[in-house]
């Protein structure tokens, strides 16, 4: 009787898993917060884990979570709990590509936790990677800046494959956000257009 109900709740977890993230791109209209030029900092202690200020958005929104999960949730501690994805939030930003080598997150998906003394900012635990080049809409088309900090961004083909999806969703014919003009990023635009 004890090992049926192990099996039941590993069954019913496995399950839960499964519907949580789909294995196609979802969008959402809804609240959400949006790390695409968020500076990060190393968590003390974990090693792959990074705390991200974020800001929080509302309207349509790009990730691999259900739009269910994306709603705020109640959180321990009296804090409100929602999801990073990806957006169009913040259109005026143009996005730089940054070499292999330097550390970075990705927080598409990730918890954060919105600041109780500022209502538009959130913090995020996003996952630092390592090894691969990205992009990132932060550093104001400056490419020395991938050196300065560690920023969330994305693998340059998955931020094209969001930015495709989600300008079709929105009715756009061509993504409304561009990579900055330096001769690092026209290299690997020239790659992906």
């Amino acid at each position: 009787m004890k090992n049926q109900g192990r099996f039941l709740f590993i069954l019913l977890s496995v399950f839960f898993i499964t519907i949580a993230h789909s294995k196609e791109p979802v969008v959402c209209d809804s609240k959400y917060v949006l790390c695409n030029a968020a500076p990060c900092q190393a968590i003390p202690g974990m090693k792959d884990r990074a705390l991200c200020t974020c800001s929080i958005w509302e309207g349509k929104n790009i990730g691999y979570s259900a739009c269910e999960q994306r709603n705020p949730q109640t959180a321990p501690y009296q804090q409100t709990k929602l999801l990073s994805t990806f957006s169009f939030g913040g259109m005026h930003y143009k996005y730089i590509h940054c070499k292999a080598g330097t550390p970075w997150t990705n927080c598409l998906d990730q918890e954060c936790f919105i600041d109780k003394n500022d209502p538009r900012s959130a913090h995020c635990n996003c996952k630092i990677e390592e090894g691969t080049a990205y992009v990132t809409f932060a550093g104001m088309c400056d490419i020395n800046a991938c050196d300065k900090s560690m920023w969330s961004g994305a693998k340059a083909d998955d931020n094209l494959k969001f930015m495709n999806l989600l300008s079709k969703d929105m009715g756009y014919e061509t993504p409304p956000m561009r990579a900055c003009l330096n001769k690092h990023n026209e290299n690997n635009e020239a790659k992906h257009d």
